[in-house]
């Protein structure tokens, strides 16, 4: 059961992870959407207005300077961009490492916690065979098992008379006499009861 929780919270972990991962990569596809269709065309119209580059094409000498001034307002409308895109995808990126580290510390701290309760488990173990091989040199082999299949006749008893009692099947004096009787003569121990 152990090695099934341990590969369980492994494929829990990768899961978790995965889900991480395509979760921030949408936003940052999101931000990449955003900066093409929303944020380059919106800088592209302010800038123009800013850059005169309207004017400054038609006061241009050459077709070669009018190229070479929507070559620059080209330049600078894409450097604005990419710093932008830059910056929010940073952002984004940053976060994602702290989920995922967070992730993996959580996942970390279940994993190290499975492995206590591994080793517990296998302690226990070694405890209850030390116990079996000592009571079987003393010829006492299955005393475990009839002690808690008595210590579970006398619970269901004990429940039968409490339950008796509760639906006025025997008088409370009746019933005190039984549950004293009962405990009295209870000996988990003794080969008969």
């Amino acid at each position: 059961m152990s090695a099934t929780v341990g590969r369980d919270l492994a494929e829990v972990h990768r899961a978790h992870r995965a889900l991480a991962v395509k979760y921030f990569a949408r936003i940052k596809g999101d931000i990449q959407t955003f900066i093409d269709t929303v944020y380059r065309p919106y800088q592209i119209r302010e800038t123009m207005d800013k850059f005169k580059l309207v004017d400054r094409l038609k006061a241009a000498p050459s077709p070669e300077e009018a190229f070479k001034i929507a070559e620059m307002f080209n330049r600078l409308v894409s450097e604005q961009a990419e710093r932008y895109r830059r910056e929010l995808v940073g952002s984004i990126e940053s976060q994602e490492a702290e989920v995922l580290g967070a992730i993996d510390e959580a996942h970390a701290r279940l994993q190290t916690a499975s492995a206590v309760v591994t080793g517990h488990l296998a302690s226990v173990r070694k405890v209850h065979d030390a116990q079996n091989e000592a009571l079987s040199k003393f010829g006492l082999e299955g005393l475990r098992e009839k002690v808690g299949d008595k210590v579970a006749a006398m619970s269901d008893r004990l429940a039968g008379l409490v339950e008796k009692a509760r639906r006025g099947e025997q008088t409370a004096d009746e019933a005190i006499k039984a549950v004293k009787e009962l405990v009295e003569k209870f000996n988990p121990g003794s080969p008969d009861e």
